[in-house]
This record gives C-alpha cells, sequence and structure tokens, in this order.
C-alpha cells in the first residue's frame, strides 16, 4: 500500500485537482464543478479530526454522494479515492501556528487552517482548491475569512497561513451555489452535505446540526436554517452569545 506522500506527489505528477473535501456544502459544490462543468480529474483530500463527532457524518456524506455519483454513471474515472490524513500525522508548523494565533486575537478563525496548512509545507503542496465562499449576511461580511482573504487585505499573518490554497468560489455566496446546484440538477446531491461541527445524538436519525458552532450559525445567517431543528436554530444563536460571553471564558 502506497503511503501518504506517495499518494499526493503521484496527484501531483499526475497534475490532478486537489480538492479539500469535507462533504460539506462549499466543498461538495466546488466538486460537482470540476467533474460536470469543467470534465476536471479531482483529488479529494480529507483530514481526520477524531477529537469531534462531525468526521463520522462528514465521512457519510461523502460516501453517500460517491454512491449517488457512481449510480449516475457519469463522472466515470474522473473522481480519485480520497486521501485521508489523520491529524495526528501532521507536523503542526511554528511559524503558521503563531500567525493562527495572532489573527485568533483579532477575529475568529477556524483552527483547522493550521491543520491544512502546515500539511501542505509538510509534504510541498501548492495550489490546493479550497471551498471558502462569500458571505452575504452584512453584519459579518467584514468578519468573514473571504472578506479578509482579499488580496488587499491580506496582511503577512494571513498569507503566511493561505498562500498554499487557491479559492475558486470566493465569489460565491450560498444563494449563488443554490441557484446554479439547482440549474445544474445538483440539489439532490447537495441535500446529502453534512455541516455541523457538533453534531447531536438523534434515535431515529444520523445525528442533528447543533444549531450552535460556526457553521450552523452561518447557515442561518445565509438562509439554510430549515436543515437545523426549529428550537436549536433559534437558542442556538443567544447560546454561542452564552458560550462566548466574558463569564463563561471566566469559567474556562
Amino acid at each position: 500500500m502506497k503511503s501518504i506522500r506517495e499518494q499526493i506527489r503521484q496527484s501531483v505528477d499526475s497534475e490532478l485537482t486537489i480538492l479539500l473535501w469535507t462533504g460539506g456544502w462549499d466543498s461538495t459544490f466546488r466538486l460537482l464543478q470540476l467533474l460536470f462543468l469543467e470534465k476536471r480529474e479531482v483529488q479529494p483530500l480529507y483530514v481526520l479530526d477524531l477529537s469531534h463527532r462531525s468526521p463520522i457524518h462528514e465521512l457519510q456524506a461523502m460516501n453517500e454522494i460517491r454512491r449517488e455519483l457512481a449510480s449516475r454513471g457519469m463522472v466515470g474515472d474522473l473522481l480519485k479515492p480520497t486521501i485521508y490524513i489523520d491529524k495526528s500525522e501532521i507536523d503542526i508548523n511554528d511559524e503558521i501556528s503563531n500567525a493562527w494565533h495572532r489573527i485568533s486575537k483579532k477575529r475568529h478563525l477556524g483552527k483547522q487552517y493550521v491543520w491544512i496548512a502546515s500539511l501542505c509545507k509538510q509534504y510541498g503542496l501548492e495550489g490546493i482548491e479550497l471551498s471558502i465562499q462569500k458571505r452575504s449576511s452584512e453584519e459579518s461580511i467584514s468578519e468573514s475569512l473571504a472578506y479578509n482573504l482579499e488580496e488587499n487585505r491580506m496582511d503577512a499573518d494571513e498569507k503566511t497561513i493561505f498562500n498554499y490554497f487557491s479559492f475558486p468560489i470566493i465569489n460565491l455566496n450560498k444563494r449563488d451555489m443554490q441557484h446554479i446546484a439547482e440549474r445544474e440538477n445538483w440539489m439532490g446531491l447537495m441535500g446529502l452535505t453534512w455541516f455541523c461541527h457538533h453534531p447531536i445524538y438523534h434515535p431515529f436519525r444520523n445525528g442533528t446540526p447543533c444549531g450552535i458552532c460556526n457553521p450552523c450559525r452561518i447557515a442561518v445567517e445565509e438562509g439554510f436554517g430549515h436543515r437545523i431543528p426549529f428550537l436549536l436554530r433559534f437558542g442556538g444563536k443567544y447560546l454561542k452569545k452564552m458560550y462566548h460571553s466574558s463569564i463563561m471564558n471566566f469559567i474556562k
């Protein structure tokens, strides 16, 4: 069996499009663009973080999407087997980590960007496709990652983390993607995606979105809250504010 390094090197040498795919809305939309509209060979990468519950749901979503694509028989060999990399096998780079800490003092930035940037540095990867989308909620645009990755706004710390990636959908928001998916008849596939970082156990389904985590709150802000149960959707906003309050920070 080939090592992770050999698999990645083969993908680079074969000039495949390397896409960080999580089974979420944004990266799945980009996957479908690549396969159906651009007819490009795609090598998905997935970083497995077993410290959270979400990987179970993400892996299930990706498997279901693959099965549905196979049943349509329309992508052939364009979609390559996913390369899975355990987070514990990534050598976290100090320069990248320090840049993340400085940014985090100013605004929220997911810790996953430290892992995936360190992964790219570790394996000598460049131009990896990262599916960051434009935000449409006015109250959060200035805090959004897409806004701060505009060329004239990126500072040295952002460049330290994000210079390994390309951002093919950074000018699209979720509504834009929905319109394209509807036009291309992808909504059945998009409905299989998963987004919550901290799913709640449900006896009759494979987990329920928590309504509190950042992906859940973004889903609500972007008009996709229907995928979250009403009480969690409504209460999540206030629970999140409480969690990030000065009182909770003191307790934590």
